[in-house]
C-alpha cells in the first residue's frame, strides 16, 4: 500500500501554484506590511504614553532637563 503511494507521487514538474496560489502570496505579503504599520503605530502611541506617565511609572526626564534645574 505505501509502495502505491510512492509511485502514484506527483512528479516536481506537474506540481506548481498557479494563480491562486499568487494571489494567496500577495494577500498575505499585504497583510504582513498592515500589521508591521500597526504595530509600528501603536508602539510609538505606547511609547509616548510611557514618556507622560500613564502607565504609572514616573516621567521620563531628558538628561538636558536635569542640568538645567541644578
Amino acid at each position: 500500500m505505501i509502495v502505491d503511494l510512492v509511485l502514484a507521487a506527483p512528479k516536481d514538474e506537474d506540481v506548481v501554484a498557479g494563480p491562486i496560489g499568487f494571489v494567496i502570496f500577495i494577500a498575505l505579503c499585504l497583510a504582513v506590511a498592515v500589521l508591521g504599520w500597526s504595530l509600528n503605530k501603536h508602539l510609538k502611541k505606547a511609547h509616548r504614553a510611557a514618556d507622560e506617565g500613564v502607565f504609572g511609572d514616573p516621567p521620563v526626564v531628558n538628561k538636558t532637563d536635569e542640568s538645567t534645574s541644578d
